[in-house]
């Protein structure tokens, strides 16, 4: 664990920087096949740009996913189904790529991002300490948690 950090803390640290360093891997080979992310106002997308957006949206996510962790009792759907719309709404920003290969390329990088995203950041989401003495996973959905809670429905 980093200094004070909890376990899911530390866990989604960890899902933000997979989510960075995906992103970056497929920036290189990108830019390894000669796609360049080149923007329709002239500008260009690089590793450095590619490096700050992933990980402000990764931390986002996170954000979010830790208030309606407070603020709801289905974090772990809310949260999916929020990551899912936003997703495919920051597809359209895409299409700010000048020429198809620089909007594929920008799709490339969003997908890989939200793919990380998705499958690992709510993996965790409504833990609880009490589920995991009794062997369960909290509100994550998993019928063994549920079951070993005393509320096995």
């Amino acid at each position: 664990m980093l200094g004070g950090m909890t376990a899911k803390g530390n866990y989604r640290l960890r899902v933000v920087a997979a989510a960075v360093v995906a992103a970056e891997v497929a920036y290189l080979v990108l830019w390894a096949v000669g796609v360049d992310l080149v923007l329709a106002s002239g500008g260009t997308v690089g590793a450095v740009q590619v490096a700050a957006a992933s990980a402000v949206a990764s931390f986002a996510g996170w954000v979010v996913l830790a208030l309606l962790e407070r603020f709801t009792g289905r974090a772990r759907r809310a949260w999916t189904m929020l990551a899912a719309v936003v997703f495919g709404l920051s597809l359209f920003g895409t299409a700010g790529g000048d020429g198809t290969a620089a909007v594929v390329g920008l799709s490339v990088l969003h997908s890989v991002v939200a793919v990380v995203l998705i499958a690992a950041l709510p993996r965790c989401a409504g833990f609880t300490r009490r589920a995991a003495d009794a062997g369960g996973a909290g509100d994550s959905g998993h019928v063994a948690g549920r079951a070993a809670a005393g509320n096995g429905r």
